[in-house]
């Protein structure tokens, strides 16, 4: 790699570190609320709140019961989906700002801080989906 090369690289990689916030916030709906963060949206503003700067995002995943409302997927279907869901933006940011503290709230969390096993929900394993960097980030896991 050339020497302007490598300062090209470097300083695309400071300022991708420059945006990345001191926290972050992740936060996920219970079954049957509407997309968005649902009662963990409390938790969430108050995080915010407390620290200037901060961000957040909400899980993307079904978070269904089997209503037409929600497309009738099941359950089980639901938390298989948001805990892959889960893991996989914790993951993500984590990767893109592995400084930054994390924060989790709501209860789809519970299998993928913790590890699932839950074999009526259909998670068979019990290996914890986040990995080892993110999970060193983490600073409160709140399951509601």
């Amino acid at each position: 790699m050339s020497l302007r090369a490598a300062s090209i690289f470097i300083l695309g990689a400071t300022l991708a570190a420059a945006q990345c916030p001191q926290v972050h916030v992740f936060g996920a709906r219970e079954t049957t609320a509407p997309p968005g963060y649902g009662t963990a949206g409390v938790v969430t503003n108050e995080v915010l709140a407390a620290y200037s700067g901060s961000t957040s995002e909400a899980i993307n995943y079904p978070a269904c019961g089997g209503q037409a409302s929600c497309g009738s997927v099941s359950y089980a279907s639901s938390v298989v989906q948001g805990v892959a869901a889960a893991a996989s933006q914790v993951n993500a940011f984590n990767s893109k700002c592995p400084n930054s503290v994390l924060v989790l709230g709501g209860q789809i969390f519970d299998d993928a801080y913790c590890g699932g096993g839950d074999t009526n929900e259909g998670l068979t394993s019990t290996a914890i989906p986040i990995s080892a960097a993110a999970l060193k980030k983490i600073a409160a896991a709140i399951f509601m």
